[in-house]
């Protein structure tokens, strides 16, 4: 398996949890991982980027047009991440399709990407735990043919991973996502 995901979002979103758990789950399957961070006033709110790469590559960067997966977790990030995904890429979001211009629908379309979302701070507020986003997009993500792990793969990399006090609420979260298939 060689993939390079990119992952975005604002600070405190959970962005680094997620591509914890993304990057365990492949090593737990025996693949090489490479990753970097950016963050921005990512304490404030400010945009935050995580670059995975996994199987077989030298370096952590993900160049613009290169990335399969997109994980964006505010509608902003995602729009101003999309340049990161190669034609026929995808890009499962926390947002809605009325998030994206019809220009840009376009644009997704020609590219061949493929659109994937849920309203997945939503659905974390109303299960009371509006920090757990990341695992609602994961539950999501995971239900998808495109995804680059089974739902069991990041269920027990959760399990594993989760603090104790969070674990109940990650799996919960974790399956309102994956319950949630067809998004919006």
């Amino acid at each position: 398996m060689n993939k390079k995901i990119v992952l975005a979002g604002i600070g405190g979103q959970g962005i680094l949890f997620a591509t914890k758990i993304l990057s365990e789950t492949a090593s737990r399957k025996g693949y090489d991982i490479i990753g970097s961070e950016t963050h921005g006033m990512s304490q404030r709110g400010g945009s935050v980027a995580s670059f995975l790469k996994i199987g077989d590559f030298s370096g952590p960067q993900i160049m613009k047009g290169e990335s399969d997966y997109l994980y964006g977790y505010d509608p902003q990030e995602t729009i101003k991440n999309l340049i990161f995904i190669r034609k026929g890429g995808v890009c499962f979001a926390d947002a809605r399709e009325s998030d994206f211009t019809p220009e840009l629908g376009r644009w997704i379309t020609a590219n061949g990407i493929s659109l994937c979302t849920i309203p997945a701070g939503e659905i974390a507020l109303e299960l009371g735990s509006p920090k757990s986003a990341n695992l609602v997009l994961l539950g999501f993500s995971s239900g998808q043919k495109e995804s680059p792990f089974t739902k069991d793969e990041l269920l027990e990399t959760i399990e594993i991973v989760s603090p104790k006090k969070f674990l109940e609420a990650n799996v919960r979260c974790f399956h309102a996502g994956l319950e949630n298939l067809f998004g919006n």
